[in-house]
């Protein structure tokens, strides 16, 4: 389980950053739109989202790591007593330039 942190907080526009942003597909443009009409604070189960979004939950992680890696939306662990416990996802407004991560290609000539 996963709690969500859902900075929209009520009726707010979709940012268009989101909707231009070229290097996201449009499956997780659908989920970051999905997570940001639940309620601050929703429990989020990964197999019971992907049910009901009729994904694998393979196919689900891979585009909550999109959005991450894009900046879309932040994850990271709860703490309670000094114990680490469940993810805590928070839903950007805008897009946070500091969660990206430049994956290179590997070099696949041999010298």
């Amino acid at each position: 389980m996963a709690k969500v942190k859902n900075k929209y907080n009520g009726f707010n526009p979709i940012s268009r950053g989101l909707v231009f942003d070229k290097e996201l597909s449009d499956r997780a443009r659908f989920l970051y739109v999905y997570m940001a009409c639940k309620p601050d604070g929703w429990d989020f189960y990964q197999d019971k989202i992907a049910e009901e979004l009729g994904y694998k939950k393979d196919t689900l992680r891979k585009y909550l790591d999109e959005l991450i890696l894009r900046g879309w939306l932040t994850e990271e662990e709860q703490k309670n007593d000094g114990k680490f416990g469940c993810l805590e996802y928070t839903i950007e407004i805008e897009r946070k330039r500091g969660n990206l991560q430049i994956r290179k290609k590997p070099d696949t000539e041999k010298n």
